[in-house]
């Protein structure tokens, strides 16, 4: 996606305010907060944590979490090659709707897609720092597949096992 294009859009969504010559920076700046930077800050580099030799995003893991893999590993008597199934049904985010919920209208396809590759960079990134002896696969679900809206899923490279 352009900038160009992305400074227009804001501009209409900003419509009621005389943003002449603003640029991206310039929106951060008069709209933003530095609250709302420390949120998406979570979001764009999340923290990762490991249960049973598993990754998932720390901030999306809790007791209730840990006990439905518990309960999955032992009703299934899983072998470690289950560990992927698990880490592909926990790690599966429709990007516009499960982390902007009522926001996610205010984007179109392009936009979403933008946002979610550079989701996939960052968390790449952040992954092969936070775990450097794994590898990670990261991939872009198309809306078609995931049930209407692209989506974001990680898991570790089969070879890594």
């Amino acid at each position: 996606m352009r900038e160009l294009t992305f400074t227009k859009r804001l501009k209409a969504y900003f419509s009621s305010e005389d943003t002449r010559n603003f640029s991206v920076l310039d929106f951060v700046g008069t709209f933003g907060s530095p609250l709302i930077a420390l949120a998406y800050a979570k979001l764009f580099w999340p923290d990762f944590v490991e249960f049973k030799g598993m990754i998932f995003v720390g901030d999306n893991f809790d007791r209730e979490t840990k006990d439905r893999i518990d309960a999955i590993l032992h009703s299934s008597e899983a072998e470690r090659e289950d560990f992927s199934g698990i880490e592909k049904s926990f790690n599966f985010f429709e990007v516009p709707s499960y982390f902007f919920g009522r926001h996610a209208g205010d984007t179109n396809e392009e936009e979403d897609r933008y946002l979610a590759e550079k989701l996939a960079e960052m968390w790449k990134c952040k992954l092969s720092m936070d775990f450097p002896e794994r590898s990670f696969v990261i991939k872009l679900i198309e809306p078609e597949e995931s049930g209407g809206e692209i989506a974001l899923m990680f898991y570790q490279d089969e070879g890594y096992r």
